[in-house]
């Protein structure tokens, strides 16, 4: 949320800051220090009021993960071999179309376990390696 404060200086000129910043600075003067204290607390108030609280960033979940965040996963050796299964396999290839080449992978998506079911019934996964890489 920001940060709003009040100074007030001269002949009861009141200046407001934002995070330590000027931000606005009254052409009206006040008589007492009361009167200048008081209208720039309201205006704060009314500043705050103004303005909307930040969004909060947006957070990625652990359990989605970027394309290389994905391909990190797997060892060197079980990405070759995965290519090389590939060249006589088409569901291999459409397993490295699928899961390899998207944006963001969400580990929990159930065609994910299907896909990585399927490298191991071919022998290119353990069922443990596909646990580790699931987690």
């Amino acid at each position: 949320m920001p940060e709003y404060t009040f100074e007030i200086y001269g002949d009861f000129k009141p200046m407001i800051y934002l995070d330590g910043k000027p931000y606005l600075d009254t052409h009206l003067t006040f008589s007492r220090y009361e009167e200048a204290a008081a209208w720039a607390q309201n205006e704060i108030v009314r500043l705050r009021s103004l303005t909307p609280a930040p969004a909060a960033p947006a957070q990625q979940s652990e359990r989605i993960l970027t394309k290389w965040g994905f391909r990190s996963r797997f060892r060197f050796s079980e990405r070759v071999a995965i290519y090389d299964a590939a060249k006589a396999d088409t569901g291999v290839q459409v397993i490295i179309d699928d899961l390899f080449t998207l944006e963001n992978l969400d580990l929990d998506d159930p065609a994910v376990a299907a896909s990585l079911d399927y490298l191991v019934g071919l022998g290119l996964l353990t069922s443990e390696r596909k646990t580790q890489v699931l987690e």
